[in-house]
């Protein structure tokens, strides 16, 4: 069985002047544990569309999207939050910091959602087999919480969300 199955899915939105704009439209698609695969296409293309209804942040209007045995069609939205923090690592557009806090305190503010269980300080980074150099050099603690100006900066703290070393 593949990891991610689609059939017929279909999202659409409503233009301003009446009708409907069909933002993704896959007859089929499968992708096997381990396989890989860039998504490209110009701005408005539905790329990002696609990747949060195969998350489950959006509802198809209809079709089935297959997940790691599970039918996220079939799911509420309830649901499909929890098959997300517990399967896939996502890594946002717009990164959802929360200013005030360390960059350890939003990392651990994902794992919470997905039930992880959140390590004290550096040792957090060891978990994932980093060890201490990584942790030296990422001095993850350590970071002001006034330094989350440079979108570098704020795709570097995604990752680390999205690994969910726990």
């Amino acid at each position: 069985m593949p990891l991610l199955e689609i059939k017929d899915l279909v999202k659409t939105y409503a233009r301003p002047g009446g009708g409907e704009h069909r933002v993704v439209d896959v007859a089929a698609f499968s992708l096997e544990a381990g396989e890989q695969l860039a998504l490209r296409g110009e701005s408005g293309s539905g790329k990002t569309t696609f990747l949060n209804l195969i998350a489950g942040i959006l509802a198809a209007d209809s079709g089935s999207i297959g997940l790691d045995g599970h039918d996220v069609t079939a799911l509420g939205e309830a649901g499909r939050d929890r098959l997300r923090a517990g399967t896939i690592g996502y890594i946002f557009q717009t990164f959802n910091l929360l200013q005030g806090h360390t960059v350890l305190e939003n990392v651990e503010l994902g794992m919470a959602f997905g039930g992880g269980v959140a390590l004290d300080g550096q040792s957090y980074l060891f978990a994932g087999g980093y060890g201490p150099d990584a942790a030296d050099t990422l001095a993850f603690d350590a970071v002001p919480k006034a330094d989350y100006d440079t979108a570098v900066f704020q795709q570097a703290v995604a990752i680390f969300e999205s690994l969910q070393l726990y």
